[in-house]
């Protein structure tokens, strides 16, 4: 039986910062392409991504930056610190996609090393 995984969809790409930011939208494509072109799903179970609550954010996050990152995610104008990370239409939704994802895999047992 196979237990380790990767979590791939659309709703994790969305989660990227345009270019030249190295978080780019491009980043997921190109990984999953290179994902199946060399057939690793043999070797690891796909999984869909989670949709985490806003809730959970607050295990990464203050209150405060969840009220900018509500805020920017309405007008995708800016930045959501100094000025590296630009916000974008839709930035909530897909950061509780990674999010939970994450906490999705991790709540079972927190110290395994591998999904199943």
């Amino acid at each position: 039986m196979n237990r380790s995984c990767v979590y791939l969809g659309p709703e994790l790409a969305r989660y990227g910062f345009g270019d030249p930011h190295p978080f780019g939208t491009d980043r997921m494509a190109c990984f999953q392409r290179a994902f199946e072109k060399r057939n690793l799903a043999r070797h690891w179970t796909v999984m869909a991504p989670v949709t985490g609550s806003p809730e959970a954010l607050t295990l990464f996050h203050s209150r405060d930056y969840l009220d900018l990152l509500q805020q920017k995610s309405r007008t995708g104008e800016g930045f959501l610190d100094e000025g590296d990370t630009p916000a974008f239409k839709g930035v909530l939704e897909a950061s509780l996609s990674v999010a939970g994802s994450v906490l999705e895999w991790d709540v079972a047992d927190p110290v395994r090393l591998s999904c199943g």
